[in-house]
């Protein structure tokens, strides 16, 4: 189907989506085959568009299922990336729907969201860390619902600026929404199929390069889609609650 260059922290990353058939995504990362659940997208664009209140709730649905390790359970990466932001300390209680980390994949802020409550007793990673697909990113003892606990929140370094993931390939497959021409300007483009959660801009409104302009969920995750450069947006296409194909318009902007 589809292949992207990815360069994470000086690691070259060449992932090649091969097929998307069913609830199963089959992909390459650096020759590796890799078998990628993916929950139906086809009967919840149906859900979606039937009920637009149910698809506004899918991102607390779909995140990285913990994976049972014992008495202890684990938080697994859902696919290769960097690490910006850890989000919690070892011995800190978190509820269901706790942001624990955000990464950066595929051109996209991605938040990992809390599956269930528990108090984190391993991390096994750091801000700026690159991580490969399944890589354990937390270890937790799973509990009822906690209130949260006031620990102090870990003095993050500061963040390192996370090196631009140039695709090496033509724009079009990349997995940046590629700014590309339409008619009256410039358009932006939806990377992968998915809801949209949030749309946080409005026509006639100026953006700045890097400014978050839509959050959507795609494959168990929360995704905030980036202008990649100055403009003012003359159309919104999309509305919260609706669901998008991949390639599809999210706004037009000059």
């Amino acid at each position: 189907m589809k292949k992207f260059s990815f360069e994470i922290n000086g690691g070259e990353y060449e992932v090649h989506i091969k097929s998307l058939e069913g609830d199963v995504a089959e992909l390459e990362v650096n020759g590796t085959p890799y078998s990628v659940n993916v929950k139906s997208i086809e009967s919840e664009n149906k859900k979606n568009l039937a009920s637009p209140k149910a698809a506004a709730t899918v991102g607390t649905s779909l995140k990285p299922a913990p994976v049972a390790t014992g008495a202890i359970k684990s938080v697994k990466s859902p696919l290769p990336g960097s690490v910006i932001k850890v989000n919690v300390v070892v011995g800190q209680a978190f509820n269901v729907g706790d942001t624990l980390l955000i990464m950066e994949s595929m051109k996209m802020e991605n938040n990992i969201l809390a599956e269930s409550s528990g108090v984190i007793t391993k991390i096994n990673v750091n801000a700026g860390q690159a991580v490969l697909q399944d890589e354990v990113l937390f270890e937790y003892s799973e509990v009822g619902a906690v209130a949260p606990m006031p620990v102090a929140q870990p003095v993050a370094a500061p963040k390192p600026a996370p090196a631009p993931v140039r695709a090496v390939s033509k724009p079009a497959l990349t997995a940046q929404p590629a700014p590309v021409q339409s008619q009256g300007g410039k358009s932006v483009k939806s990377p992968l199929p998915g809801s949209v959660i949030k749309v946080n801009v409005a026509a006639g409104q100026a953006f700045r390069e890097g400014d978050t302009l839509l959050v959507m969920e795609s494959m168990k995750m929360e995704n905030n889609i980036l202008a990649e450069n100055n403009g003012t947006i003359t159309k919104v296409c999309v509305a919260a609650g609706q669901a998008v194909l991949q390639d599809e318009v999210l706004f037009e902007y000059n």
